[in-house]
């Protein structure tokens, strides 16, 4: 790394610690898991790797689509057929300690991710069923942050190991798919960058935000509900 090099590394990290002043450093020790590397899952990896965090792990077993590439902005062309979990962590392997599983989150491998003790898991999948699995076995043992988007609409909910949980929110609904509905790229970006936003401040300020938040790009409203 050249001196001018090293001195825009130093630059970006002193304006990260002007906002955040010491509590920079709680990042340090932290580690965290993101189920699913599409859409949210692309955003959301990109953004909280630019903290000094001791590792992320990405889950995902899918491959990439030529349909994926509006709204999963790491992914071009070339990636098409590959995994995505690969992919992602190799393309911002150089930002952090990055690594990737290509698998899914199953019945089969869900108690091993939590004995693992990550600081947060992060849900960033498109499907009820492993959200039921992060909802069932992270009581009690494992904070998390659910988010989802579908058409132009979005939520994230910080989901804490003690509860309140999010059977509400998934219990008895009709699955929508991105591939059925259709979804924004836009709103991707923004629950992205609110998830992050909570988790900087759960690791740097130990502050959580009780409700869900729940955007509306059709209207532009943002919500903040009860759960």
């Amino acid at each position: 790394m050249s001196c001018y090099e090293k001195g825009k590394e130093q630059e970006k990290i002193l304006r990260s610690k002007k906002l955040l002043g010491n509590d920079y450093d709680n990042f340090k020790n932290k580690r965290i898991a993101i189920i699913g590397a599409g859409g949210t899952g692309n955003f959301i990896t990109q953004l909280i790797s630019k903290y000094p965090l001791k590792e992320i792990i990405i889950f995902d077993g899918d491959k990439i689509e030529k349909s994926n590439l509006e709204r999963q902005v790491i992914f071009s062309k070339e990636d098409i057929g590959k995994n995505k979990a690969k992919i992602l962590a190799k393309k911002l392997d150089s930002l952090n300690n990055i690594k990737y599983e290509e698998t899914f989150i199953d019945n089969k491998n869900i108690k091993e991710l939590i004995k693992e003790e990550f600081d947060l898991i992060i849900d960033c999948t498109d499907n009820i069923s492993t959200r039921n699995l992060l909802n069932k076995n992270c009581k009690i043992r494992q904070n998390w942050i659910h988010t989802a988007v579908i058409k132009n609409i979005g939520q994230v909910f910080f989901v804490k190991k003690e509860g309140p949980f999010i059977e509400k929110l998934i219990k008895n609904k009709k699955e929508l798919k991105c591939v059925d509905e259709g979804v924004l790229n836009s709103a991707v970006a923004i629950i992205g960058a609110i998830a992050v936003s909570m988790i900087v401040d759960f690791f740097t300020k130990e502050r959580i935000e009780e409700k869900m938040v729940r955007i509306n790009l059709n209207t532009f409203e943002i919500l903040k509900i009860k759960i």
